[in-house]
């Protein structure tokens, strides 16, 4: 087969696959009629789990154990004499316990770093989850301090009856102040 049929049959199986992932394993619904395996694997389109963390977890496994073998055949490791400067066991021993020591510590802190990012995520949907969803709030608007209320004031001067304007503060046909 030539490389533009294979790509067009991948195409249209994965578009074939991605149709029926939709259907019988996205849903929520249809968790509950899974088994075991198709369980996880809804889990994982879903992304309610998060597969880096264990690609994590397993690469740190990996390279924490590469280092410390890596130090241990240093230490035994032939040396050779490059000329009159030539290394020494004691050059390798020295060298395979630092690699043991540091690498360990420096391999923990990098995968430290990257799963505060995991951790971070993973807290951030639980906080959503237990707001009852990933819409954001409507912010709650500060009650405003209720004012004493002004007494009203009269719309007739007390001493004359004449009628008194909004803005005046004496009586313009006795002169009683109002206000």
């Amino acid at each position: 087969m030539s490389g533009n049929v294979i790509t067009i049959l991948a195409g249209l199986s994965a578009a074939a696959a991605t149709v029926l992932a939709f259907i019988f394993l996205l849903p929520e619904k249809k968790r509950a009629s899974l088994n075991g395996f198709f369980k996880v694997v809804h889990d994982i389109l879903n992304f309610k789990s998060l597969l880096l963390e264990l690609i994590l977890k397993a690469s740190y496994i990996f390279a924490t154990a590469f280092t410390v073998f890596a130090g241990f055949f240093t230490i035994f490791g032939k040396t050779y004499n490059y000329g009159y400067y030539g290394r020494s066991f004691g050059d390798n021993f020295v060298e395979g316990i630092l690699i043991m020591i540091l690498g360990p510590i420096a391999i923990r802190l990098t995968y430290e770093l990257l799963m505060m990012f995991v951790i971070l995520v993973k807290n951030v949907t639980d906080i959503n989850k237990k707001m009852g969803g990933t819409q954001p709030q409507q912010p709650v608007q500060p009650q405003q301090p209720v004012q004493p209320q002004q007494p009203a004031q009269p719309t007739n001067c007390p001493n004359c009856g004449n009628p008194i304007g909004a803005g005046q503060v004496f009586c313009n046909q006795c002169g009683t102040k109002v206000k």
